[in-house]
């Protein structure tokens, strides 16, 4: 999801991390279980606040104030 959208009705997808540079996918090459698991953690001890391992790819947020004037 790389899209910030207002109209959205479903409020998970409404305001994308992405957008705000708050959120980051993260995919190794090859993706094997392993390294998917390795990523994650590692992306957790860097110090992301939320760490999702999505099967194909890792997802890693920070907590901070919403940029987005409407969403607030």
């Amino acid at each position: 999801l790389l899209e910030h959208d207002l109209a959205q009705p479903d409020p998970a997808r409404k305001v994308a991390l992405h957008f705000e540079g708050r959120s980051i996918d993260f995919m190794p090459q090859p993706a094997t279980t392993e390294r998917m698991e390795q990523l994650c953690a590692m992306a957790h001890c860097a110090g992301f606040d939320w760490v999702h391992n999505e099967g194909t790819h890792c997802h890693a947020s920070v907590m901070a104030a919403s940029l987005c004037n409407a969403c607030r």
